[in-house]
């Protein structure tokens, strides 16, 4: 059984906050630091590129 609870809640004015996101090579350099082989990189940039995280386009040499 739980007791019974009061709760009190206040709206506050709400606002929009802008989040930068990171820079492509800031995503590659930290994969790159945890030991990501080339296909790793190639896998993760394009999952991110599926699920509409990355905002760039893919091009393989």
């Amino acid at each position: 059984m739980v007791p019974d609870a009061d709760i009190d809640i206040e709206q506050q004015e709400a606002y929009l906050q802008i989040v930068e996101g990171a820079q492509l090579n800031e995503v590659v350099n930290a994969l790159n630091a945890l030991g990501a082989t080339p296909q790793d990189l190639m896998s993760i940039l394009e999952a991110l590129k599926a699920s509409g995280s990355l905002r760039a386009e893919l091009e393989v040499i």
